[in-house]
């Protein structure tokens, strides 16, 4: 975003559009300023013309995810990280994501399934087993909680 230089970045993101109508990152560059400005429905407006010109575009689809959780809409975000999953099934932000969807949906299994597939690939990053203990405490797995949290707690201690 150009350093939070909304106003710059719009400026670019409109020269783009201009020159070239059918480039999908440029529609996705716009809307990340209108996303930026909390114009969700313009923004996400503008990554589905972006995914509409370029269906796989990655950018896109995450972006629109994002929007949809910025609009409380976790289902629809899920759709977006569940098709993003798919092209990039070991792509931390991606398990962080869907994760994050199932728990907003109180999905609390299929969060922890992608949590701890998370931890497996990041098996020292302290928030994603705090985030795991969490969500056993909130299950009421005490045994499961503790676990994490002391595994939370070892980590930022090494």
């Amino acid at each position: 975003m150009l350093e939070a230089h909304t106003d710059v970045a719009d400026k670019y993101a409109e020269l783009a559009l201009k020159s070239d109508r059918y480039n999908a990152r440029a529609f996705v560059n716009k809307g990340c300023v209108l996303a930026e400005k909390g114009d969700y429905e313009g923004a996400k407006s503008l990554f589905l013309e972006a995914l509409a010109i370029e269906p796989y575009c990655v950018e896109a689809n995450f972006n629109v995810g994002l929007v949809n959780l910025r609009m409380d809409d976790p289902e629809s975000a899920l759709i977006s990280f569940k098709k993003l999953n798919k092209m990039l099934p070991e792509n931390t932000e991606m398990l962080f994501q869907l994760a994050q969807c199932y728990d907003i949906m109180g999905d609390f299994h299929h969060a922890v399934e992608h949590l701890k597939m998370l931890n497996s690939l990041l098996p020292n990053d302290p928030g994603v087993l705090a985030r795991l203990g969490a969500i056993h405490a909130r299950v009421d797995d005490e045994a499961g909680a503790l676990h994490f949290y002391q595994a939370c707690s070892y980590v930022a201690l090494v």
